[in-house]
């Protein structure tokens, strides 16, 4: 039975624990930019949440209606892609390396490339989408910003498409490349909500 509340270190790297795989600055970098999105009140909240998630599964003590075991929550799936990547530097002790090993090239791309945000309209608007309401269904936000990030470090001018309330959906990304501009639909293969596609990973390693 776990204890009624967590312990004060919790979520804390203790003052002379090392970096166990390394401090990875890429990784840190892209949990902060959605880290300080989000506020830390939220996060701390929502990383809370992932974490008793965690441990009552682990434990036997949540219901997971599904029958597959999963231990973690489909209704903010992106806080728990947080969580995960947070906890690989910050606080090793919550890590779990099998679905934290698909979460983490993704963050750490987006990190990795922080400096070309600015140049993207509308990148941090869709961030915040992804962040709030879109947080049950992270996958395809985060494949439209790794398609944006890899244009934009090509060189090409990228802008992600506005919503259009109360209009049909229209194509994610206008690009311009060498003065050709060109209407971009990101499409995923064979997505499932509880996984990331291989092609995220394949994108993230490019960057």
């Amino acid at each position: 039975m776990l204890l009624p509340e967590f312990p004060p270190q919790m979520f804390e790297r203790l003052p002379d624990e090392p970096f166990h795989y390394g401090d990875f600055p890429d990784l840190s970098a892209g949990v902060g930019y959605f880290r300080d999105l989000m506020g830390m009140e939220d996060w701390k909240e929502r990383r809370e949440a992932a974490a008793w998630r965690f441990y009552r599964s682990l434990v036997g003590e949540q219901d997971d209606p599904s029958g597959e075991g999963r231990f973690y929550g489909l209704d903010d799936l992106f806080g728990w892609y947080l969580f995960l990547g947070e906890a690989l530097t910050d606080h090793l002790q919550n890590y779990e390396v099998f679905y934290g090993c698909r979460v983490v090239p993704v963050l750490a791309a987006i990190g990795r490339n922080l400096e070309l945000i600015p140049l993207i309209k509308g990148f941090e608007q869709r961030a915040k989408r992804l962040i709030a309401r879109e947080r049950s269904q992270p996958n395809g936000g985060l494949f439209e910003m790794l398609v944006a990030l890899a244009y934009a470090r090509d060189g090409a001018k990228v802008a992600f498409k506005p919503e259009e309330p109360g209009h049909a959906k229209t194509y994610d990304l206008d690009v311009e490349v060498h003065g050709t501009s060109w209407a971009v639909e990101c499409k995923r293969l064979g997505v499932q909500s509880r996984h990331l596609v291989d092609r995220i990973e394949d994108e993230s390693i490019r960057l």
